[in-house]
């Protein structure tokens, strides 16, 4: 009996160990939007693991600059952010109120010569784990082996992000979601909180999963999708591209 395995059905990066991944400028980091008090959580833990530094945040409520957000200071909005020096510090994204508006913001970011730095809880476990640029995984995320999570996604606390999952460029995946294996969403996919994709689907670019949706087929770009199972309720009117926010 020959006992040779001329080959492997899963490749070794399915469980590889987390990548190393590279420092923000001065080991310094800023965020984008002064909202979520999750964030207070995040830094004190993230700071332990990393020893990052978060200096604040900028955010374009005027009546925010100047005062406090979870002990940082709110340093003013896109034009106080631009007449900063772009090597002092990287840029966290916090905004997940919709896609369109993340993938805007992030862009902006990048086309004004800022770095794009991540935001992952030291309790997510990244082995056998491919990830982009610009990454927010909060408290409680379950990431499983051979996933790939593209540029500037961001996964909510509690949801989980089955084998084989792939996440295009600016998804959301809102709390308690579940991605069930081997599902693909293209770029700007939003998860709704307790939304539900089934194994080997397919959703198109811009889909948007309303809350507690079960999806069972595969949706076409822009689908607004709802109900379980779901059905596409409308589409979406904006004209985002989602185009790639780096050339390689």
């Amino acid at each position: 009996m020959n006992s040779e395995i001329p080959y492997d059905l899963m490749p070794q990066t399915a469980w590889a160990l987390p990548e190393k991944r590279s420092s923000p400028p001065r080991n310094r980091v800023a965020f984008i939007g002064a909202n979520n008090p999750e964030t207070a959580r995040m830094i004190q833990d993230v700071h332990a693991d990393t020893g990052i530094e978060f200096i604040g945040y900028f955010d374009n409520a005027p009546e925010k600059k100047g005062r406090t957000f979870c002990g940082l200071p709110i340093l003013g909005g896109f034009e106080d952010l631009i007449q900063s020096g772009r090597n002092d510090f990287g840029i966290v994204n916090l905004i997940t109120r919709d896609t369109v508006t993340r993938h805007q913001t992030t862009r902006y970011v990048l086309q004004h010569g800022f770095s794009l730095s991540d935001f992952i809880h030291p309790s997510v476990n990244l082995q056998g784990v491919t990830l982009g640029r610009g990454v927010y995984l909060q408290e409680g995320v379950i990431v499983q082996g051979a996933v790939v999570i593209g540029d500037n996604v961001c996964v909510n606390s509690g949801a989980t992000i089955s084998h084989e999952t792939r996440l295009g460029t600016s998804c959301f995946v809102a709390p308690g979601a579940t991605l069930a294996g081997i599902v693909t969403l293209a770029s700007g996919v939003m998860i709704g909180v307790g939304g539900v994709v089934l194994p080997r689907l397919t959703l198109g670019q811009g889909t948007t999963v309303g809350a507690g949706a079960v999806i069972t087929c595969d949706t076409a770009p822009m689908a607004i999708m709802a109900g379980v199972p779901a059905r596409q309720i409308g589409k979406a009117q904006h004209e985002e591209d989602f185009a790639p926010l780096f050339q390689s």
